[in-house]
C-alpha cells in the first residue's frame, strides 16, 4: 500500500511547483484520499477489515483457520459481503498470492509462460537491493566502511496497480496536481528511473450495508482530542502506528534528508462506532528551523475516508 498520507503530502508538493500558495492552501482543505489498495484489471482489493470474518469453512482443519488469518486483501464482490456480515463459504480456489489475496476465482488471476507451464497468481512481486551510504564525509578508497541499507521495488503484472479514492472540494486542481506528480514521480529513487507512473480516473461503486452499525477507514487517522475523550475507541478496533520519515517532497533537495516529527495515528481498516463524523484534523509536524529554510510550515493530513460495515454478533 501507499498510505493516505503519503499521497496526500506528495500532491501538495507536486503543485507547489506549478501552483499558486492560494491554490496550495485550497487543496490542502479541500482534499481527502484513502491510501492506496491493488488491483488487477477490473479486480480491485479492500483492505480487510480489523474485525472477525464472515466466512466458513468448509472443514474444521485448524489449517484452514491459519489461512483465513494471513488474509490481507479482499476482492471487491467478497469485500462488500464482508461489510454486509454475509457469510460465505472459502476453499483452496479463493486463495492467491501466498494466501494474502481472497477472491472470487483463482483461475482469472492464473499467469502462464509462453511454454504453457504455470506460474502462479501473483498481482506483483518484491526485489529488495541491497545499498551502502557512504556519507558526506566519506571517501572512496579511504578504506572507511560505508552503512549498508535496503531498498524495495515493487514489480506488477500488466494491468495491475494501485489505486485510492479521494474527495475534493476542486476536482481541477485535483487533476493539476496529479498530472504533476505523475510528471514528476514519487519518492527517493524517482530520478534515477523507479517511482513514476501513468494515472486514469475511473469510478468504483461499492455496495454497502443499510443498516450498518460501525464505520470502517480507509485512510491513516489523526482524531481530534475531543472525538477520543467522547468515547471513539470504545468498542473499536484499531491498530496505532508511528509516523515519521524524511521532508524527500520538497523543491529544496538540499533539506530532503530533514526529518518531520514523529506521531501516532490510526491505521487503514480500523474499525469505529458509526455515531462519529470522524473529523480528523491536518496537523504540522515541522519545527521553526526546518520552516526557516523551507520558507514553509509540513502538514500531516490525518483525515480520513471512512465507509459504513455491519459487524457480526461475534466480530
Amino acid at each position: 500500500m501507499l498510505p493516505s498520507d503519503m499521497i496526500k503530502a506528495a500532491l501538495m508538493s507536486a503543485l507547489a511547483m506549478v501552483g499558486t500558495q492560494v491554490e496550495i492552501d485550497k487543496l490542502n482543505e479541500g482534499l481527502i484520499v484513502s491510501s492506496a489498495f491493488p488491483f488487477f484489471e477490473e479486480h480491485y482489493f479492500f483492505p480487510r477489515p480489523m474485525s472477525a470474518l464472515p466466512v466458513e469453512h468448509p472443514t474444521r482443519n485448524p489449517k484452514n483457520r491459519k489461512t483465513v488469518k494471513k488474509i490481507r486483501f479482499i476482492e471487491k464482490p467478497l469485500f462488500e459481503k464482508v461489510l454486509r456480515a454475509e457469510k460465505f463459504l472459502v476453499k483452496e480456489e479463493n486463495f492467491i498470492h501466498g494466501n494474502k489475496f481472497l477472491v472470487q476465482d483463482k483461475k482469472k488471476f492464473a499467469l502462464q509462460a509462453a511454454d504453457g507451464s504455470d506460474m502462479g497468481e501473483k498481482i506483483y512481486d518484491t526485489q529488495t537491493v541491497g545499498r551502502v551510504s557512504l556519507g558526506n564525509l566519506i571517501v572512496l578508497g579511504t578504506g572507511k566502511k560505508g552503512s549498508p541499507y535496503y531498498v524495495s521495488r515493487t514489480y506488477f503484472r500488466q494491468g495491475g496497480g494501485l489505486f485510492f479514492i479521494y474527495k475534493t472540494k476542486d476536482e481541477e486542481l485535483f487533476r493539476k496536481a496529479m498530472d504533476m506528480w505523475q510528471s514528476e514521480g514519487t519518492g527517493a529513487d524517482r530520478r534515477i528511473g523507479n517511482g513514476h507512473f501513468t494515472y486514469k480516473l475511473t469510478e468504483i461503486d461499492l455496495d454497502v450495508p443499510d443498516n450498518a452499525d460501525r464505520q470502517m477507514i480507509l485512510s491513516k487517522y489523526i482524531p481530534e482530542k475531543d472525538e477520543v475523550a467522547k468515547g471513539l475507541l470504545s468498542g473499536a478496533s484499531y491498530m496505532p502506528s508511528v509516523r515519521g520519515g524524511y521532508v524527500a517532497g520538497t523543491s529544496k533537495e538540499a533539506y530532503a534528508h530533514w526529518l518531520k516529527n514523529k506521531i501516532t495515528v490510526l491505521d487503514e481498516s480500523s474499525v469505529f462506532p458509526k455515531s462519529f463524523a470522524l473529523q480528523g484534523r491536518n496537523v504540522m509536524v515541522s519545527n521553526e528551523k526546518l520552516e526557516a529554510v523551507l520558507g514553509h510550515k509540513v502538514y500531516r493530513d490525518g483525515r480520513a475516508i471512512s465507509i459504513p460495515i455491519k459487524i457480526t454478533e461475534n466480530g
